[in-house]
């Protein structure tokens, strides 16, 4: 059984620590008129510090103060002054756990938050698909939940929940682009597919493994000049890509019909690209494809 990718010290830092640069303080936590008014109906500095924390912390990184930490000097600094109280009042509020639990409660309905649960986490899935199908790195994913999870007014789940969540999205993500690519395949054309795995005449490789060792292993390309999901072309929609220094190209017609280079191809068909230095593919209808850079 594979074991689960997961994210290092330091990207789990990015994700979930907040910043201490002056621009980014700035930013995410000054304060506003509303959130003042809440604060000042705390008794005390210290619980109108730690309220003033726990809404700086719910809305970036997104996640609640935990218990016993102290945030960072910057951080502490900024969000004083702003209401006039002394940051080393912090330690008094932390020594208080019922406090920080009720401000945690108080602060997310303030904020509309929702928690993170079952219901978020498939929201969230469902709306990161077409992304993690694109780019199913960790890092990417992780920071792609994150951000959701922000936009949508959700809490933001533990490192362990997001980890859970990354790997479930980027198999759920590899299942929907097999079934893309295979699913409106006839018989011949899923037998021309396998043949890709047979060995080569000669070696112990397959037609796969060797094109992987090549010095540049093929990946998939992305036109970024297309709209919003590159793959995904619209009938009459066009897009180029460059094949510099006698770089060889792959293209694969998962649905629809499109031209490249006036050659015509259907769904199911694929070309061999060489010895062209640009390709312009254009969609007769509503398309699908995948184009993959050889090297």
């Amino acid at each position: 059984m594979a074991r689960r990718q997961r994210l290092s010290e330091t990207q789990l830092a990015e994700l979930f620590e907040p910043p201490t640069e002056q621009r980014e303080l700035v930013r995410h936590y000054t304060l506003s008129d509303a959130d003042l008014a809440a604060i000042r109906r705390c008794r005390g500095d210290h619980n109108r510090l730690g309220y003033a924390l726990m809404l700086c912390y719910l809305r970036f990184p997104g996640r609640a103060l935990r218990v016993g930490e102290r945030p960072p000097t910057p951080l502490l600094v900024f969000v004083a002054a702003q209401i006039e109280a002394l940051a080393d009042c912090i330690d008094e509020y932390l020594a208080t756990e019922r406090n920080r639990q009720r401000h945690a409660i108080e602060c997310q309905e303030q904020l509309g938050l929702r928690p993170f649960g079952k219901l978020a986490a498939a929201e969230v899935t469902e709306a990161l698909l077409v992304q993690a199908i694109e780019n199913d790195r960790l890092s990417f994913l992780a920071e792609a939940v994150m951000q959701e999870c922000r936009a949508r007014g959700i809490v933001v789940p533990s490192p362990a929940a997001l980890e859970r969540l990354c790997a479930d999205l980027r198999h759920g993500a590899r299942r929907e682009a097999h079934r893309r690519l295979t699913g409106r395949l006839s018989a011949e054309q899923r037998k021309r597919l396998d043949a890709l795995t047979e060995h080569r005449e000669g070696s112990s490789l397959s037609w796969l493994a060797w094109l992987r060792q090549m010095p540049e292993a093929a990946k998939p390309f992305v036109d970024r000049a297309a709209p919003e999901h590159p793959s995904l072309l619209d009938e009459g929609q066009q897009v180029e890509h460059e094949l510099s220094n006698g770089r060889d190209a792959w293209l694969q017609v998962a649905a629809g019909f499109v031209k490249v280079n006036d050659n015509a191809l259907k769904q199911g068909d694929g070309a061999g690209i060489r010895q062209e230095s640009k390709i312009t593919i254009t969609a007769e209808e509503p398309a699908e494809i995948l184009l993959f850079d050889l090297g």
